[in-house]
C-alpha cells in the first residue's frame, strides 16, 4: 500500500521535457505514423530531409530565444545606463539628446530583430522546398520542380507564400521597412500602421515582436504540413501518368485527389486566417 503511494506521487511529479525532444517530437511523429521507426531512420533521403527541417525550425527558435532573452533586455539595460550617464554628462546643457534618441538602442534591436527573424523564415521555406523536391523528385513522372508544379497547378508562388497570409505579409512589410528605409514605413504604408508618421523610424515594443516570432513560429508548421501535403498530391496526380501518357485513373485514385483537393483548399484558407 504505501509503495502504491509512492509511486502514485512519483507518476505525478511533472517531467521536464527535453528541450530538443519537445521540438523534435512535433516533426517526427507525423513522419513516423506512415512508416516505422526503423525504416525511417534506414532511409537516407528522409533523414537528410528532415535534418534540414529540424535544424531550420531551431534556427528560426534560437534567433527568437537570443533577442527576447538576451539582446532586447541588455538593450533595455543599456538604455537605462545612457540615461543615467548623459544625466550627468557637461554637454546635456548644450548638445540636444533626447530620450527618444536614447531608446533608439532598444529600438533599433528590436528592428533588426525583424529583420533576421523573416529573413531565416524565407530562408528556411525555399529550402524546405528545394528538400522537399529532391525527396520526391525520382517518384514523380513529369520534369517539372515542386515549385513550378504548385504555381501551374494552384497558380501559387510556394517561394512567396507570405503573400497569402495577411500576418507574414505585415512581418515582412516592416523587415523590408527596417532593413531598405532605415526603420521609417515602407510606402505605401501598411493599414496597420498608417498612423505612423512617414519621416520617422517606426517603434515596436518586445510584446510585439515576440508575438510576432510566435506567428511565425506557427506559420512554419503549417507551411510545412502545406508542403508535404503537395507533394503528396502529386504524387496521387502522377500514378495516372507513365512517360507523360494519361492511364485512366481508378476509382481509388480520384477518391484520394478529391479528398487531397479539399485537404489542400482548408489548408489555404487556414494560411489566409492566419
Amino acid at each position: 500500500m504505501i509503495k502504491f503511494e509512492i509511486n502514485e506521487k512519483m507518476n505525478k511529479k511533472k517531467i521536464k521535457t527535453n528541450y530538443f525532444d519537445q521540438i523534435f517530437d512535433t516533426v517526427i511523429s507525423e513522419s513516423l505514423k506512415a512508416n516505422s521507426k526503423t525504416e525511417f531512420l534506414s532511409d537516407e533521403k528522409a533523414v537528410k530531409l528532415y535534418q534540414y527541417i529540424l535544424t531550420g525550425l531551431l534556427e528560426i527558435k534560437w534567433m527568437k530565444d537570443a533577442f527576447i532573452k538576451e539582446y532586447i533586455p541588455r538593450a533595455n539595460q543599456l538604455y537605462f545606463q545612457y540615461q543615467k550617464e548623459w544625466k550627468f554628462s557637461k554637454y546635456k546643457n548644450s548638445i540636444l539628446l533626447d530620450d527618444k534618441l536614447l531608446k533608439e538602442t532598444i529600438n533599433e534591436t528590436i528592428r533588426l530583430g525583424y529583420i533576421g527573424l523573416f529573413h531565416k523564415y524565407e530562408s528556411f521555406i525555399n529550402g524546405l522546398v528545394f528538400e522537399t523536391n529532391e525527396f520526391f523528385k525520382d517518384l514523380w513522372n513529369s520534369p517539372l520542380s515542386l515549385d513550378q508544379y504548385i504555381k501551374k497547378e494552384f497558380d501559387i508562388n510556394i517561394s512567396n507564400n507570405w503573400k497569402l497570409s495577411k500576418t507574414l505579409e505585415r512581418i515582412n512589410w516592416i523587415c523590408n521597412s527596417c532593413k531598405h528605409y532605415n526603420g521609417k514605413p515602407k510606402k505605401p504604408i501598411h493599414p496597420d500602421y498608417i498612423l505612423y508618421n512617414e519621416d520617422e523610424k517606426m517603434v515596436f515594443s518586445k510584446k510585439e515582436f515576440q508575438n510576432d516570432c510566435d506567428a511565425i513560429e506557427k506559420y512554419c508548421e503549417i507551411i510545412l504540413q502545406f508542403v508535404n501535403l503537395l507533394a503528396s498530391y502529386r504524387l496521387a496526380i502522377e500514378e495516372n501518368l507513365e512517360d507523360e501518357i494519361f492511364i485512366e485513373p481508378t476509382k481509388k485514385m480520384i477518391e484520394t485527389k478529391q479528398n487531397l483537393d479539399i485537404q489542400i483548399k482548408n489548408y489555404i484558407e487556414i494560411i489566409k486566417q492566419l
